[in-house]
């Protein structure tokens, strides 16, 4: 059986058990995933930013370039164009 150690959740406060190996890790700073979420929302506030895009499609307040697009269908234009790389656009296969 895994050794455990007893910790204090970084966002409630609340203790937990964790594993030994993780904690050495530098994990187990958390008691559950949605304590962790928390923490990364407070930190760079990408739900909200994205619950704002989404209500301003739902608004019609989108620009005409993404008109007709599902947000999936969206979002997978915008990391295209904020990649780094061509997706293989331009004929490599990506490489």
């Amino acid at each position: 059986m895994a050794s455990t150690v007893e910790r204090k959740c970084q966002w409630c406060k609340e203790p937990f058990t964790a594993r030994t190996a993780d904690v050495k890790r530098g994990w187990a700073r958390f008691c559950s995933k949605s304590c962790k979420a928390s923490t990364q929302e407070k930190r760079n506030g990408q739900h909200r930013a994205f619950m704002r895009t989404l209500n301003a499609e739902q608004d019609g307040q989108f620009e005409n370039e993404y008109a007709g697009m599902t947000s999936a269908e969206r979002m997978h234009h915008e990391a295209m164009m904020d990649s780094t790389t061509t997706h293989g656009q331009d004929g490599t296969g990506g490489w």
